[in-house]
This record gives C-alpha cells, structure tokens and sequence, in this order.
C-alpha cells in the first residue's frame, strides 16, 4: 500500500505511471489473478467452445462469434470494476481484497455496460463532426469508470464528474494515454504473428485453436491490467491535484 503525496497543482505522468506499475507490484496475486480469470479464461473457454460449436454447426459461427463477443464484453466490465477498486484501494492505504474486488465488479457490470453505450455514442457523434471532438471527448470522459466505482455516481452523473475533472489537463493526458495504449497494445497485435510459429499448420486450419490463441489470451489480460491501473491512478492523480483529497476521504467511499 502506498499513500498520496502532498498535492501540487500539476499533472505529473510520472507519477501516475510509477503509482500503477507500484499498484500491481504490490497486488500481483490479486490483479493478475482477476486478470486469469475474468479475462484469459472465458477468451479461451469462449474461443473453445465455437471452434467446437461451429464445426458441428457451421452455419450458425457467426452467432457463435457475436455470443462469444457479448459475454466476453461482460466479464470486461466486471474486470475493469474489480481493478479499478482495487487500484483505488491500494493508493488509499486500503488492502484491497480478492473477493470484494470481485463483488464490486459483478455489482458495476451492467452500469459500466450502460456508462460504455452512452459513452461510445457520444464519442462517434463528435468524431461525425471532425476526429479533435471525438478524442477531446474520449479524454474528457476518460475516467468515468473509476469515478462510478468509487464515487458510487450513476451514469450521467459519472460522466460528468469526469469531465470536471480531467478539464485543464486533457492533453496530458491524451498524451500519457496514447503512449500507454501503443506500448502496452503493441504485443497484442504482433503476438498472433510471433506465437503462430509455434503451431501446426494443419492443426490450426482445423481448430483455429492454438499455442498462439493461449498466448494471446494471456497478454490480452496483462494489457487489460495495466490500462485500468493507469485509468484509475490517473483519476487519483486528478482528486489529488485539484481536489487535495486526502487518503481518508477516497478510502471512506468504499467503507
């Protein structure tokens, strides 16, 4: 665990960044653990099951694939909520706990599904009028999840603390978020290409199941870790400087 520091009134990525990776340094059973199983599990369950399924019933793989996609978005949710917690947590001098980390997602899955849509439309509404309003957008409600799971806020609500409190910073933090999501991304996208190496050919043109969809699974949930990490320090950052919240006063939230 690990307290704030002092406020000051500037954004320091730095300081965000070394407080994330401290967080699941910290907690590695605990958010890797979540990672495991609301993330690299159901993927490779899921990715099991149609390529099983399709095979005897090839006609209905892309309802499968769409089945597959929505309870994959499910346990997303429930992960990004439970770390999101957690990170929370442990950047308040709370111990944060496997099984109240999980209760708190499964209790903000279906409201992160709702703040997701709201958000999604209106990030592809602004991005209708030009690409700045979309990713001034994005940014402003960049911290939306943690807000509703700490602060206990609906959806509208939510959305709109995020924007009061990411306003005078936005790009800082586009600029730390665009670096997390290429370096942390980066080995999502070529892992297919690297890992494809190690199966048979043969195999994979029956199954479409392979050491590469293991790999991928598992780096898959590492990438997902680290961005909610860093989503959800970059709230703390933000209550921190603008705010000078106290450790007591987020930890209490969760009381």
């Amino acid at each position: 665990m690990a307290s704030l520091p002092i406020a000051d009134d500037r954004f320091d990525m730095g300081r965000v960044v070394s407080r994330s990776f401290g967080v699941i340094s910290r907690n590695p059973a605990l958010f890797f653990g979540l990672a495991l199983l609301l993330s690299a599990l159901p993927t490779l369950v899921l990715q099991f099951f149609v390529n099983s399924l399709s095979q005897t019933y090839p006609a209905g793989g892309s309802v499968l694939v769409q089945v597959k996609n929505v309870l994959a978005g499910v346990t997303g949710f429930i992960l990004t909520a439970a770390l999101s917690y957690a990170t929370v947590s442990d950047l308040n001098d709370e111990r944060p706990s496997f099984g109240r980390a999980l209760g708190i997602g499964l209790r903000n899955a279906f409201p992160l599904f709702l703040l997701a849509l709201l958000s999604m439309l209106g990030i592809a509404g602004a991005t209708l009028l030009l690409i700045v309003p979309g990713i001034i957008v994005g940014i402003m409600w960049c911290v939306a999840t943690p807000v509703m799971v700490t602060e206990q806020l609906g959806v509208r609500a939510s959305l709109g603390r995020s924007r009061e409190l990411t306003k005078g910073w936005r790009w800082q933090i586009f600029g730390l978020l665009l670096v997390a999501y290429i370096l942390v991304l980066a080995p999502v996208l070529i892992t297919p290409l690297l890992a494809g190496a190690f199966d048979n050919p043969a195999a994979m043109a029956q199954t479409e199941f392979g050491t590469s969809t293991i790999i991928e699974a598992l780096i898959g949930a590492v990438a997902s870790t680290i961005l909610v990490a860093i989503t959800a320090s970059i709230y703390v950052e933000l209550r921190t400087i603008k705010e000078g919240t106290s450790s007591q006063s987020l930890a209490s939230i969760f009381a």
